[in-house]
């Protein structure tokens, strides 16, 4: 009944062609359909894929087309990584809470004093592509493998995706057997 009633609303609001626009990008959205989109450019241009934000520039690391389409993209975190670039001062220490593979950290290191990076991430695989990622961009960042969470505590990373794979999936402290666990220890900051 709720598609009825959102195809209605479409259909009100923009039209037939509304609608059509609507079911497209549910499709391109949920059947994995837009990672293939960026397989011509992935296997063309290859890695490392540079993006430039507000004139401030990084390069990341990729070795797949789904990786690919995060980096071209920046997890579609564009208007975010602006803002935080336009906030932050030279003499500002940038936190990174939750990294994943050091979007945040590859732009920011840019306005910061060097060694006024620091980044918390539990996956083993994004640890190893943000590590690679701090790298290419003389990030000379401190990288702490461990979740942040509001209680001390250690469990298992609870992840979806492959375990393998940098930036794929979603990751949470483990929960139940619903998800299979990340080959990773975390330790719970407060």
């Amino acid at each position: 009944m709720e598609f009825v009633q959102r195809a209605q609303r479409l259909i009100n609001r923009d039209g037939f062609w509304g609608l059509t626009e609507g079911v497209r990008r549910f499709v391109y959205w949920q059947t994995g359909l837009r990672p293939t989109r960026y397989v011509p450019e992935y296997k063309f241009n290859g890695s490392p894929v540079t993006r430039t934000i507000d004139g401030t520039t990084a390069s990341f690391v990729v070795s797949s087309p789904n990786e690919y389409a995060l980096a071209s993209t920046i997890h579609g975190e564009r208007p975010v990584v602006a803002d935080v670039l336009r906030t932050l001062k030279s003499d500002d220490v940038f936190y990174d809470i939750g990294a994943n593979v050091g979007a945040y950290i590859c732009f920011a290191d840019q306005i910061v004093n060097d060694g006024n990076v620091i980044a918390f991430e539990p996956h083993p695989a994004n640890v190893d592509r943000l590590r690679e990622n701090a790298s290419i961009n003389d990030v000379p960042v401190t990288i702490r493998p461990v979740s942040v969470l509001n209680e001390r505590d250690s469990g298992e990373l609870a992840a979806s995706g492959e375990n393998d794979q940098a930036d794929i999936g979603t990751h949470s402290p483990s929960i139940g057997e619903d998800r299979h666990s990340a080959h990773a220890q975390l330790s719970f900051l407060i």
